[in-house]
């Protein structure tokens, strides 16, 4: 991230991959409170998303990641790895299946690079594609109260809400705006995003802080940390990590920056294990026994 920052009021503003970021709204304190007691707001929309249409875009897609896209239906979704033909990481990405298209995002640092991967690979007589980062805003409602929060934004009942799977989605028409709904399990707590509109957003915005929720700063997710080629060490197996650099803090390990359910993104697998102990130089580790067997894919 740059160094940069701009205070405007009690808002903090920070660039990640070239886009602009807020990284706190005030009190961080009462932002952390809000997330594990009542329901925290973020603005996500410095994600990259790309749509895919047509009727082979999940194929197109399904040959780019890591994970068997065409296999899901309309209102599913997945995390997955893009991948080069020597199974080098690009980008980590969050597929949404639609009826006749599959959204992606990704990271702001690797979002130019999934969009390149797309324009090499994809052909766009086939499945034409369009970046619709501009188009489209993200929002994050996270935590014990949001699907509360997102049912009384969406109209959605708060059981249905629950019901959806991790990246599952439903899409709904608020004032006339198309808006997508999907269950977002990145941070470790139960949360959602809103994919709305770009004129749409600051009215769903403020109906959300009506609604009860707090506006928060960016948070850390285990998506910020980039896992290097597969390597291990000799004697334990062990997967090592370069340094996160999420919210411009750097550190040497990937545990700083993880959610608590420590993620092995093994098939969309997560081992709710805490991590081990280690010593100020050792590369963290999860205590379950699946850690000896995992890499990332």
């Amino acid at each position: 991230m740059s160094t940069r920052t701009v205070h405007a009021g009690s808002t903090t503003r920070g660039d990640v991959g070239g886009r602009s970021v807020v990284l706190a709204y005030g009190s961080v304190a009462a932002e952390y409170e809000a997330l594990h007691s009542r329901a925290a707001l973020f603005d996500r929309s410095h994600r990259g998303r790309i749509r895919v249409s047509g009727e082979r875009a999940a194929e197109m897609v399904a040959g780019l990641v890591s994970n068997d896209v065409a296999a899901l239906a309309p209102g599913q979704g997945c995390y997955a790895a893009a991948l080069t033909a020597k199974g080098k990481i690009v980008a980590d990405v969050r597929v949404f299946v639609e009826e006749s298209s599959v959204l992606v995002d990704a990271p702001a640092r690797a979002a130019d690079g999934w969009a390149a991967m797309v324009k090499k690979f994809v052909n766009p007589r086939v499945a034409p594609h369009a970046d619709e980062s501009a188009r489209l805003r993200d929002i994050g409602i996270f935590g014990a109260n949001s699907r509360h929060i997102v049912a009384t934004v969406t109209g959605i009942q708060s059981p249905a809400l629950t019901a959806l799977a991790p990246y599952a989605h439903v899409t709904v028409e608020i004032d006339g705006a198309r808006v997508l709904v999907a269950s977002v399990p990145d941070l470790g707590l139960e949360g959602f995003e809103l994919l709305v509109p770009t004129e749409a957003y600051e009215a769903l915005w403020r109906r959300a802080v009506d609604a009860g929720a707090t506006r928060s700063r960016r948070r850390r997710t285990s998506t910020s940390c980039t896992p290097s080629r597969t390597r291990r060490a000799a004697t334990s197996g062990r997967r090592r990590w370069r340094g996160c650099t999420s919210a411009g803090t750097s550190t040497s390990t990937f545990a700083a920056c993880a959610p608590p359910a420590w993620s092995h993104h093994r098939a969309g697998r997560r081992c709710t294990m805490p991590p081990a102990p280690r010593s100020a130089t050792s590369a963290p580790r999860c205590a379950h026994p699946c850690s000896a067997a995992s890499r990332w894919r």
